[in-house]
């Protein structure tokens, strides 16, 4: 085998046992020419060289991928169990099989072996058995972490019995074939568990640490490679609850799981649970009476605990791109990535910290992850984008109205709706007070709306006072006035928000009155006079009855301009004369 042999790689950490030349992701026609070359029984290994990192795929073949960012380096080992013989091509030797403890030495546990022989367990894990060992690579000793488990190892070194050495064995032996999404095993430790979490993308996890090398067979159990060592005092005989109940940092979190009843969605029997939970410095982010408003709603306060629990074990090593994890939230989901300083959720820092409990792990985030219904609708308006609205809002004195009070829906233009507004117009909007305050009443209505709850032709009065807004019912969408509602039912704590992509204005003329201002439809108006007087049941243009409203439907003629509102319907100006059919 060419051990020397380096590929530059993207990467991704799937083992394709039966990969296919033409399946996707593809693998480089020049890596595949290098990959055949080494023989029989080689294996990839995976490198980030300036971190120190390694991922053993026991397998030959697989696509490109970056971890965290960063390029890999590819190169070759013998599979698990083979070694290479002298003249041969790849590793067509078996290797002999020795017990746990001479396995990992060989691997690159020598610091943690020697641990094991000084504190005496060494002399039972070379003996008869069927013991799985995690092994922390010599590595895995380094930065704080490492050393301080170190030091918890040492000061039990003339005790006779090494809680943290035991913590690393268990009496079963555990292959990786039979590791599920949440597996436990007991270790030497008291009986204390072991959790291993296995991910879709073929990666596992002892207790949030990566398994960086599994199945290494041995006479006397199997021995899985771990990146660093396990550390018992972070495992606690306590649900996820009562962890940050008792932590200390976590006082505002556990103020909001008392004041909502969230406690019995954590304690669900069965299942596990990731906690992301905001440190008490994060909830000072929030103004105090934000906070008590926050909490204080049921539902708000059940969306934001919603917004930071994932219904599984998520393991922060094992993520090594951009990875969508759904919350507890009924639609919600959180991106989680990482790169060069570490890891993150939503854009925030994941501190790499983090409690085990009996259902679930615990880890501390820098700052609150609000979801919308957690939000003001200000705030709402404000995390889309909509720039020129929450700037009207401000300039028209609306700013607590949206922020504090009341229960709106509200009809907000997107930005590109502004954009298309005349721009004159939208310039005196953002200087004159009062043109930005009808502007914005008139967007919104008393009364959370929902789009389930709308029907075809429905009236409600603006917030002006003045002005009804007319809702409409389409076949696959829904309009207010002569716009359409691009998003729809976007819920937060002070109401609901409809995005529409034209701004409104009231229509305080009918359809007669606004065709009298140009000469042009004088043809048209004459004709329909002519009907009104010889049909009284017909369409009176004139009329302006509040609930009357009417549309001109197109055949085969061209609309010259649309939208035009009235105070009774919307007119389209088109191109050519609509006869009725067989009368001429």
């Amino acid at each position: 085998m060419r051990s020397l042999v380096m590929l530059p790689s993207l990467c991704l950490l799937l083992c394709l046992v039966t990969f296919q030349i033409d399946a996707k992701p593809k693998i480089p026609w020049w890596q595949l020419k290098v990959t055949r070359a080494q023989g029989p029984n080689a294996c990839i290994v995976e490198e980030i060289p300036d971190l120190g990192k390694k991922y053993y795929t026991e397998c030959k073949y697989w696509p490109e991928r970056k971890v965290c960012g960063r390029d890999t380096v590819i190169r070759y080992e013998c599979c698990e169990g083979y070694k290479q013989r002298q003249g041969e091509e790849g590793c067509t030797g078996v290797k002999p099989l020795k017990n746990v403890l001479e396995t990992a030495r060989d691997l690159g546990a020598t610091r943690f072996v020697n641990y094991l022989e000084e504190s005496g367990l060494g002399r039972e894990l070379a003996q008869e058995g069927t013991f799985t060992l995690f092994a922390p690579v010599d590595a895995g000793f380094e930065g704080y972490y490492g050393n301080s488990v170190a030091t918890k190892i040492q000061s039990f070194r003339n005790s006779g019995y090494n809680p943290v050495l035991n913590y690393h064995v268990s009496e079963r032996k555990l292959p990786s074939k039979d590791f599920s999404g949440n597996t436990e095993l007991n270790s030497m430790h008291e009986n204390r568990t072991l959790r291993i979490s296995k991910y879709s993308t073929g990666m596992e996890a002892v207790n949030c640490v990566l398994i960086s090398r599994k199945d290494q067979e041995a006479s006397n159990g199997i021995v899985h490679m771990i990146d660093s060592p396990l550390d018992p005092t972070l495992w606690m005989q306590q649900d996820v609850v009562q962890v940050i109940a008792q932590d200390g940092r976590f006082a505002k979190m556990s103020q909001a799981i008392q004041r909502c009843g969230f406690a019995s969605r954590l304690r669900e029997i069965g299942k596990t649970f990731t906690v992301l939970a905001p440190s008490d410095e994060a909830f000072l982010k929030i103004p105090p009476a934000r906070f008590e408003k926050m909490v204080n709603d049921r539902a708000s306060c059940i969306a934001l605990l919603e917004n930071h629990v994932v219904p599984h074990v998520m393991c922060t090593p094992v993520i090594t791109e951009e990875y969508k994890a759904r919350s507890i939230s009924p639609s919600g989901r959180l991106t989680f990535d990482c790169d060069e300083k570490g890891h993150s959720v939503e854009g925030k820092k994941l501190s790499g910290e983090f409690i085990l409990g009996q259902n679930g792990i615990v880890y501390m985030v820098d700052d609150v992850l609000i979801p919308d219904r957690a939000r003001t609708l200000l705030e709402l308006a404000e995390s889309r984008g909509m720039t020129t609205f929450v700037h009207l809002v401000r300039v028209a004195g609306l700013e607590d109205t949206f922020n504090t009070f009341g229960d709106y829906t509200l009809f907000a233009p997107s930005e590109s709706a502004f954009l298309e507004m005349d721009g004159e117009l939208l310039e005196e909007a953002r200087r004159n007070s009062d043109l930005a305050r009808s502007i914005i009443l008139y967007h919104a209505t008393q009364s959370r709306i929902l789009s389930n709850t709308i029907k075809n032709n429905q009236n409600v009065m603006s917030l002006d006072e003045e002005n009804p807004l007319r809702l409409i019912v389409y076949r696959k969408s829904y309009g207010v006035e002569d716009a359409v509602m691009e998003k729809t039912d976007l819920e937060c704590m002070n109401g609901v928000m409809h995005i529409v992509n034209k701004v409104l204005f009231p229509a305080t003329q009918s359809a007669g009155d606004i065709l009298r201002k140009s000469a042009n439809y004088s043809m048209f108006l004459e004709a329909m006079e002519k009907v009104m007087m010889s049909e009284p049941s017909a369409i009176d243009l004139r009329k302006t009855q509040e609930n009357s409203h009417y549309t001109f439907f197109v055949n085969d003629a061209n609309v010259l301009k649309r939208d035009i509102t009235s105070s009774n319907g919307i007119i389209h100006v088109i191109d050519k004369i609509m006869l009725p059919e067989n009368d001429y």
